[in-house]
């Protein structure tokens, strides 16, 4: 798979011939065994038999992220205690255990993983606890193309006794990089931007579709569409894939939760270009907050209930999107080139991100659950340790820029900073980040660290540190 994709990270052991890949969103056990089985087929939490695997994953976990509690593997005693199996049904083998591991601390540590703090060895914790997962492909085996031309030449030459033909044959191999392999396995690939998309084929209310689009890779979120064209690419995509009666649409992006009218995207951008059937959106009953493509009038859009579909069943399906690195014409396959993809070259950040988008987080959230963002405190909610994060509803869509004042955000002390955010796509800025405790009072900056901000065009994203005391936490607004 492609580096470009963001925060998931991929590589081939040539040992094994297999792909593992990374999902680093913080989830429970549950949920990255989903994660896993949606990013290509064949994929699971990851299954390792010998210690020259368990070997080279320690070493891709070790590329992807520097603060990490661990990563969840497909290793679980669920069903029988003591009896520890891989999710194909097959026993554990071999192992790593830390010492002492596994201990089943308290009777409810039933799923393995690997722990950093401890070497990378696995331990057993419980299934809810919230932390990145290994995912495991087998059977990869190449990631290029190669094409093989052959070109034969004949000269003739002739004198008055002799006639001599030669026949020189050239052989020139190329490698070239196809649309394929810009997009996870089976995602489609939109050339105009260099987006890709899927669909999800599940009965999900839109809030399951939101948090399903995020867990499938690295900036994956529900689909935002700014063009006709990239509407009309995703009709057709939808069109492939949905030969299910039982399926009405599909799930976007779009909603005006927030602000009765006003519809913005997950990112918090405006709605600028839309495709509604007649008399939409028209929010019946006051309810329909949340907007899909429904299939029985021509994939048109309609606003819905976020909880059920337009028929009252619960659920729809949904497309997800990752956006794209846009890349040269020069760099596809003649047959996938699009003459109106240009080069723009993007911030890692700006792709490789967590987010935070809990309603706690919210500046509007007072009093409360207590949470901090620290790696190593028990309740940390989407934190998932020092790194790049990007605001999103319900949080809010950047980093607070006031005071929120104390006991708000879900923590005692919440995060703002009143720093200059860079004006320009693709500029960074240093930032100092205050911790309030009492709004209005000079102590409401008594503690800080620093951090950084980049500009990537339609949003901010942040350099967090590990807050430096608890319960403190990055206060999100809009």
């Amino acid at each position: 798979m492609d580096s470009r994709l963001g925060p998931t990270k991929s590589d081939l052991s040539p040992s094994v011939d297999s792909c593992f890949n990374t999902v680093n969103a913080t989830l429970s056990w549950d949920e990255s065994k989903e994660a896993c089985d949606s990013l290509a087929s064949g994929s699971s939490l990851a299954k390792i038999t010998t210690e020259e695997e368990n070997n080279f994953v320690i070493d891709l976990m070790k590329k992807v992220d520097k603060d990490v509690y661990g990563f969840w593997m497909g290793a679980n005693d669920i069903e029988t205690e003591g009896s520890f199996a891989w999710l194909d049904g097959s026993e554990v083998t071999f192992s790593s255990w830390n010492t002492g591991q596994p201990n089943n601390l308290r009777g409810t540590e039933d799923c393995a993983h690997w722990l950093k703090n401890q070497n990378w060895q696995w331990d057993d914790s419980q299934c809810s606890l919230r932390m990145p997962a290994v995912c495991k492909k087998p059977g990869v085996s190449t990631l290029t193309t190669t094409t093989t031309t052959t070109t034969t030449s004949t000269s003739t030459t002739t004198t008055t006794t002799t006639t001599t033909t030669t026949t020189t044959t050239t052989t020139t191999t190329t490698t070239t990089t196809t649309a394929s392999q810009l997009c996870p396995e089976g995602w489609s690939y939109y050339p105009a931007t260099g987006s890709c998309f899927t669909t999800v084929r599940k009965q999900l209310i839109w809030e399951q579709a939101k948090v399903e689009c995020a867990s499938l890779a690295g900036g994956s979120s529900l689909a935002k569409i700014t063009t006709s064209e990239e509407n009309n690419f995703v009709i057709e995509l939808m069109k492939k894939v949905d030969n299910d009666n039982e399926i009405h649409g599909f799930w976007m992006g779009a909603n005006d939760i927030d602000r009765e009218g006003f519809y913005v995207w997950i990112d918090g951008s405006e709605v600028t270009f839309t495709a509604w059937a007649n008399g939409q959106p028209n929010n019946y009953k006051e309810n329909q907050d949340c907007a899909f493509w429904r299939k029985n009038d021509d994939y048109k859009w309609h606003d819905a209930n976020c909880e059920i579909n337009y028929q009252g069943q619960r659920g729809m399906s949904a497309v997800c999107k990752i956006p794209g690195k846009l890349i040269s014409s020069e760099s596809l396959s003649p047959a996938t080139a699009s003459p109106t993809t240009t080069s723009k070259p993007i911030k890692d950040e700006c792709i490789n991100y967590s987010i935070l988008d809990e309603n706690a987080r919210s500046v509007r959230t007072a009093k409360g659950e207590k949470f901090c963002d620290k790696i190593d405190y028990y309740n940390r909610g989407d934190w998932r340790g020092t790194g790049w994060y990007r605001f999103q509803p319900p949080a809010g869509t950047r980093l607070a820029q006031a005071a929120p004042g104390q006991d708000h955000c879900g923590a005692y002390r919440a995060g703002w900073s009143n720093s200059a955010l860079p004006d320009k796509n693709g500029e960074s800025a240093d930032i100092k980040i205050c911790f309030d405790r009492d709004r209005g009072n000079a102590r409401n900056c008594d503690i800080s660290n620093q951090g950084k901000v980049t500009n990537c065009g339609t949003y901010f994203v942040y350099y967090l540190e590990n807050t430096p005391t608890c319960t403190a936490r990055y206060c999100g607004s809009n």
